[in-house]
């Protein structure tokens, strides 16, 4: 009897250490499913951030070369506008001289 006995408790002791191995499989399972739902997530922010970016630099560069074509553009109106004055400047003490 005493065999018996000692063999109900080995095998109890064995099915609870079952039960606990399980119950932290389940539990390790369950982390590894929310940390690879957390890197899914993760990584389509970091997607996201990165088409945000190129489209931002894309942006900047294309604010940038509006501003370079402006700015000559505009070095091309005021250097224009002083040829004008200084040949204006220039024929004026002639026509000063006429009167």
């Amino acid at each position: 009897m005493q065999e018996a006995d000692l063999h109900k408790s080995k095998h109890s002791d064995a099915l609870g250490a079952h039960a606990d191995a399980q119950q932290q499989w389940r539990a390790l399972h369950d982390e590894r499913n929310r940390h690879s739902q957390q890197q899914e997530c993760n990584e389509q922010t970091v997607r996201e951030l990165r088409d945000k970016l190129l489209y931002a630099r894309m942006d900047h560069a294309q604010a940038a070369t509006r501003m370079q074509q402006l700015q000559q553009q505009l070095a091309s109106q005021v250097r224009s506008y002083h040829e004008t004055l200084a040949s204006a400047m220039a024929t004026q003490p002639q026509a000063q001289a006429v009167v």
